[in-house]
């Protein structure tokens, strides 16, 4: 497995500041040799959105899982502690950060356009702070319907628990995709839920 090597400056289990830190190194010594560290390159997981779905309204949370081998795992914990996993939103110039650790740090973006969106994410290093290219997650895209569903080409009624949801559907979207998104969102695992929504979508396109 491939892995990333880097050497660390500070010892990130250090709590005092930047500066008070880097003046604690300086007077050990310069010649002090730096700690290298060795791992195998994490992995970032896109878990929400799904690939081709299309998402109510206009809002997006973003669901990634940093994934580890079981024996570097404190190791990452010490030095990615102070890391973060960045999103590009639809090729933008820049990416938006969220701590790998922080509390409450669910990414959360609001006010998307209707329509197709793109999104990809990667892990920060621990020594440039910059992204890692070989933790950089295959480009996702999905659509928003928008506040009204006018981006959406159907929309789908779901009896759930005798109340009626509807589930609007992007032209492009993936039914399949679309009924694992809705069944998962409400914690239903049989298979059977899924597949019942995709032929819904299925009918309601064949009708058009």
């Amino acid at each position: 497995m491939p892995q990333i090597t880097f050497t660390t400056i500070i010892d990130p289990n250090l709590e005092e500041d930047f500066d008070e830190a880097m003046k604690g190194e300086e007077e050990e010594g310069e010649n002090k040799e730096n700690e290298r560290v060795t791992l195998a390159f994490p992995v970032l997981d896109l878990v929400l959105p799904f690939e081709r779905v299309t998402l109510p309204g206009s809002k997006l949370t973003i669901v990634g899982q940093v994934k580890t081998n079981d024996e570097d795992r404190q190791t990452f914990e010490d030095y990615f502690r102070y890391q973060f996993t960045c999103y590009n939103l639809d090729a933008a110039t820049a990416h938006a950060c969220w701590s790998i650790y922080g509390e409450n740090s669910t990414p959360y973006v609001d006010s998307l356009e209707p329509g197709l969106h793109t999104l990809e994410g990667v892990i920060t290093h621990p020594e440039t702070t910059k992204g890692i290219v070989e933790t950089s997650t295959p480009m996702r895209t999905f659509y928003t319907a928008g506040d009204n569903n006018e981006a959406a080409s159907i929309v789908v009624e779901i009896e759930v628990d005798t109340e009626i949801t509807t589930i609007p559907v992007a032209a492009g979207a993936d039914a399949h995709n679309q009924g694992f998104y809705f069944c998962g969102l409400r914690g239903i695992e049989d298979e059977s839920c899924s597949g019942y929504v995709a032929q819904k979508i299925l009918d309601a396109w064949a009708k058009l």
